[in-house]
């Protein structure tokens, strides 16, 4: 990544055009390259096209003659496009050919569509173990045939397997025949539909009579009677002590979930943290999977915690070796951080960046190493050991070389006086995939999608196979659906996504293609109109759009947030009238774009320019952060507080990570695309 990132408009221009005459074959060479599987790709044109019959014909030529894994997205395809009796022969076709579960549930499909119950039933005989699709439809024709073996069969599957959408769709036919619980009267079903649905008040209700029965007592129903009480009732004590009746015999991967949600529910209380502890541990013992194992001791470090802070460290210190997914403890951590910072145990945090260190994630490290560094190099803390500034430098250090996010990369690059030459070159390994292994069909199909020129399918089958596709034929995936969202936006979103994913996670050094995709400039003029306009960096307003949108025009939050720059209804009804504008609609790209752009510039002005601040209040609002910095100053004792440790003691963890992914994507804009330095921009946010 030596190459400058200085693009001018007549450069992209000419990039415009040579990706547009470059990133499909001409029909020529795509029947060399591509040979009899270009039947495959050319009836989905014909799909695309609606011309049905071609592409049937196509799809069974492509069948016959393509190479192996096209040959089956073909006979999958053909199936798929097909009805009747003929959906059923290609199905039939299909299992015959393959033979396993996958091909199977598809013929099964087809047999239960084509009222073939009697064949569903043998072919699917003793295939009740799986929550799949070949279980799905032997269930529906058990149903459907009003056999006697259904109950015992259904009951047995909801009882054994994970509850999914699957067993509900089957649940929810039950329900719809008029005679209901003379089909089926299992308690235990009943009470996993209800956690299900989520109807938690109705489930708690009948953990007793369903666990009354010994024949219940197996980790799939536990594990949802525990939420039942943990979210359906507030008898913590009593529940608790219910299940605690229920260990006593039971197996060990029962006696898991039941120490668990024991734990939970004392947990609850907020009086019985010793008892709770024990249950964790209890549960630690039994676990039978690493991820149980780290699940019941994130809530045993976070009731030593909720303890005290001496009570996590120590804790810390015993179990930080024994971390299964270290990443699976970074909201621990985090959580860890804050309560240092805020508690102004300035010593306690530098232990605690050298205590795990080598033992948390790269994440966790980086921001420990990093914080600590700062603490020291802004005088709150004196280091016992060494000099201050080989403890900050050596943190700093530590920091830069974690793989972790580019936010703390940035920083410690612009504290250890790094040039921008050298910061592209630590990028490059953001996260090396030592376990790479290329799958050329894959990689072979993929290009295929983009030759022949169909987005549609592009996005989904890298998604199924992003971990065997190389660097290269990434890039020209994602290269490619970023030029087919001058049509539809949508397909700015997904090109991102495809490049983000592999920047974090590659099998060698990241080209400067790749991290280019992965911070792109879509709508280029709205966004240099508003900004020239608003008197906002453009590479600020990228890192905004990209961290509250992914560059989705249409994307709406759970809480309402609408559009790129995700604004809020009466947000935006302030912005329109303050610009005088009477109608509008903020899925509409070049109005979002003004109106969130004019948002960020009027907090800056009323912030007296502090980009960081404006940033926060971006997100949590300008009257609260104002309040937290008022009680941050009189908390710390002084009238300055470093920006950086400001961000870490905000008592708000979606504003700190907030904060992080638009300070960090503002520097990867600025030096990719405006020839800046990053420790400026870093100094610019940074600055009081």
């Amino acid at each position: 990544m030596k190459k400058k990132y200085v693009h001018s408009a007549f450069s992209l221009i000419l990039l415009a055009l040579l990706m547009c005459t470059t990133l499909t074959c001409h029909a020529g060479n795509r029947t060399s390259k591509y040979g009899d599987d270009a039947f495959y790709f050319e009836a989905l044109k014909a799909l695309e096209n609606k011309d049905k019959g071609k592409a049937s014909s196509l799809l069974k030529k492509s069948v016959k003659n393509g190479s192996p894994m096209v040959a089956r997205l073909s006979a999958e395809e053909l199936v798929e496009i097909s009805s009747g009796r003929e959906k059923l022969y290609a199905a039939e076709s299909l299992y015959k050919t393959y033979g396993d579960r996958k091909s199977l549930g598809v013929y099964a499909e087809a047999l239960f569509e084509n009222n073939s119950f009697a064949q569903l039933l043998d072919l699917t005989k003793d295939m009740e173990d799986e929550d799949d699709d070949v279980t799905l439809y032997r269930m529906m024709a058990l149903l459907e045939t009003d056999s006697e073996s259904f109950s015992d069969s259904f009951h047995r599957w909801c009882t054994t397997t994970p509850y999914s959408a699957r067993h509900h769709t089957v649940f929810g036919l039950i329900q719809e025949a008029t005679d209901n619980d003379s089909i089926f009267s299992s308690p235990a079903a009943r009470l996993r539909e209800s956690v299900y649905t989520r109807d938690w008040g109705t489930a708690a209700k009948m953990v007793s009579t369903v666990c009354s029965d010994n024949q219940n007592i197996r980790p799939q129903i536990l594990s949802d009677a525990g939420k039942a009480f943990l979210y359906g009732s507030k008898d913590y004590e009593k529940n608790a002590a219910y299940l605690s009746t229920l260990e006593k015999d039971a197996s060990p991967d029962s006696k898991f979930f039941l120490a668990f949600y024991r734990g939970r529910l004392l947990d609850k209380t907020e009086t019985s943290n010793t008892q709770a502890s024990q249950a964790f541990l209890t549960a630690m013992e039994n676990a039978q999977s690493p991820e149980q194992f780290d699940n019941a001791l994130w809530y045993y470090l976070n009731t030593a915690l909720k303890d005290s802070i001496a009570s996590a460290l120590f804790e810390l210190s015993i179990y930080r070796s024994q971390w299964n997914d270290p990443a699976y403890f970074d909201d621990f951590l985090d959580t860890l951080s804050l309560r240092l910072i805020t508690k102004h145990l300035w010593q306690e945090y530098y232990n605690t960046a050298i205590l795990i260190d080598g033992y948390a994630s790269n994440e966790a490290t980086a921001k420990f190493s990093y914080v600590a560094g700062s603490l020291i190099e802004n005088k709150f803390l004196t280091p016992k050991t060494f000099s201050a500034k080989q403890a900050y430098t050596t943190l700093y250090s530590r920091a830069l070389n974690s793989e972790t996010n580019i936010y703390h990369k940035f920083l410690a690059a612009e504290k250890l006086g790094l040039t921008k030459d050298e910061v592209l070159q630590n990028l490059e390994t953001l996260h090396i995939d030592e376990n790479f292994t290329r799958d050329e069909e894959a990689e072979h199909v993929l290009e295929g999608y983009v030759d022949f020129e169909i987005p549609s399918r592009v996005y989904p089958f890298w998604n199924e196979h992003s971990t065997s596709i190389s660097m290269e034929t990434t890039h020209k995936a994602s290269r490619y659906l970023q030029v087919c969202g001058a049509d539809d936006p949508s397909y700015f979103t997904l090109s991102l996504r495809i490049a983000s994913r592999k920047a974090h996670s590659s099998e060698g050094p990241v080209s400067e293609d790749i991290m280019s995709l992965a911070f792109p400039r879509d709508f280029q003029p709205e966004v240099k109109k508003w900004c020239t306009e608003y008197k906002i960096d453009e590479y600020l307003a990228y890192a905004l759009i990209r961290s509250e949108s992914f560059f989705d025009p249409q994307v709406t939050s759970w809480a309402g947030a609408t559009g790129l720059t995700q604004l809020m209804a009466p947000t935006a009804g302030d912005i329109a009238a303050k610009l005088k504008v009477k109608d509008y609609d903020l899925t509409d790209i070049n109005t979002n774009l003004q109106f969130g752009i004019y948002y960020l510039s009027e907090l800056s002005r009323r912030l007296d320019g502090n980009k960081l601040q404006a940033v926060f209040s971006y997100n949590a609002g300008i009257g609260r952060i104002r309040q937290l910095l008022k009680t941050a100053k009189i908390e710390f004792e002084k009238n300055s507080i470093p920006e950086d440790i400001f961000l870490e003691a905000l008592p708000i963890q979606e504003t700190r990570d907030y904060g992080r992914k638009i300070v960090g994507a503002s520097a990867m804009y600025a030096m990719l695309y405006y020839d800046k330095d990053p420790s400026e921009i870093i100094k610019d946010f940074m600055e009081n």
